[in-house]
């Protein structure tokens, strides 16, 4: 099949698969396979020499987070219920290769600069010039260190250097400890 090259036509048709895909009706992964074999009973004329046995019964065989299931068909009402089924995967499965095939050719087409106008909000929450709480520079009076002679306690604390980390509830309690408060211990965290 040739694929249209225009970024109009590709769309088109990824709308027009998107359509198929969701016109499918019930659908489920697996195969009917025939099985036959004797069963327990040692009467039973399974057992006897030139006897082919019980069977063929048809089963569906399918996987569930990789472990092999199967499910016995009761008659052939369910036998063709379960083709049917099978019938519409397949389908299923082919309109998501075109689906995916398609769309990596739009990908291919679209220019990098055409990015919508909520994507470029979105990225400008994230970017390091937005103006989010990540982006935001701390006032220098904020990352002072305390002074090295001992007066602001033993040193083996974390230094409370930034606003946000002052206004949390732990970094409270560590500024109040290294001042040398005896409300807030350590302990209390």
């Amino acid at each position: 099949m040739l694929m249209p090259q225009s970024l109009e036509a590709l769309e088109q048709q990824r709308a027009y698969l998107t359509q198929q895909i969701a016109a499918l009706g019930d659908l489920r992964c697996g195969s009917i396979t025939p099985t036959s074999g004797r069963c327990g009973k040692p009467n039973c004329h399974c057992h006897k020499p030139d006897q082919p046995g019980h069977g063929p019964n048809p089963r569906l065989t399918f996987k569930v987070q990789g472990t092999t299931r199967t499910e016995s068909l009761p008659d052939q009402a369910a036998v063709n219920k379960a083709k049917r089924e099978i019938e519409e995967f397949r389908k299923f499965q082919a309109l998501q290769k075109e689906f995916l095939e398609v769309n990596a050719n739009i990908c291919h087409l679209r220019p990098a600069e055409a990015a919508t106008l909520s994507q470029r909000k979105k990225n400008a929450r994230s970017h390091p010039t937005g103006n989010g709480a990540r982006s935001r520079t701390p006032d220098p009076k904020d990352l002072r260190r305390p002074p090295q002679d001992g007066s602001a306690g033993s040193g083996g604390h974390r230094n409370v250097c930034s606003r946000e980390y002052a206004s949390s509830r732990r970094g409270r309690a560590i500024a109040s400890a290294q001042r040398g408060s005896s409300r807030a211990t350590l302990h209390s965290l």
